[in-house]
């Protein structure tokens, strides 16, 4: 009888290092091939900006996008001191994190702007490194560059989102990136003032 549960729970056991190791696979490959697809999607955005063949749709010009093989796209997010440069899309949808950073909600004319990204290497993986006062650059669609500087680096619960978007009378905050922790836990929030 020992012997049988032994045997149930080595099998068992080995089952689950197995789903494990399948599971930490497939992470790897959709982070890769976000990768892959986020240098791809940057530089063509880039030369879209640069030959500014791009429609303005919007009274908001923050919201003016880009269509790019299929993905409507409204800008870059620059942070030079970690060598990152990625497009944002329009649309947030958990789909559309795994191709780049999405506005959250919120417009430059507001400066409320709210940005989503994955925690992938060349999405907001390295968030939580981040300085005060380092410089963040927006470039929309129109090549409006936008500057900003880091004021506040926060964790948050995924439940607070009202406190992630809500900019209340006296926050003073501009623009805020964010993407979960390692542990997928909790959200690492950066918060930016806009430099006139």
């Amino acid at each position: 009888m020992k012997n049988k549960i032994g045997n149930i729970l080595l099998i068992a056991g080995t089952a689950l290092i197995l789903v494990s190791i399948c599971m930490l696979g497939f992470n790897l490959y959709v982070e890769n091939k976000a990768n892959k697809v986020i240098d791809n999607k940057a530089s063509k955005l880039k030369n879209k900006i640069k030959e500014n063949k791009v429609e303005n749709n919007t009274e908001d010009a923050s919201l003016n996008s880009v269509v790019i093989d299929g993905d409507a796209y409204i800008g870059l997010v620059y942070i030079d001191s970690m060598d990152l440069c990625v497009p944002v899309l329009k649309d947030y949808s958990y789909d559309n994190l795994n191709t780049a950073p999405c506005l959250y909600s919120g417009s430059i004319e507001k400066n409320d702007l709210v940005i989503a990204g994955h925690s992938y290497k060349k999405h907001f993986k390295k968030l939580n490194e981040i300085k005060k006062d380092t410089e963040i650059r927006f470039v929309d669609i129109n090549n409006h560059e936008y500057k900003y500087k880091v004021f506040d680096v926060e964790i948050l619960s995924p439940d607070n989102n009202e406190y992630l978007v809500g900019k209340e009378e006296n926050s003073n905050w501009d623009l805020t990136l964010f993407t979960c922790t390692k542990s997928g836990a909790s959200r690492c929030v950066v918060r930016c003032i806009r430099c006139f």
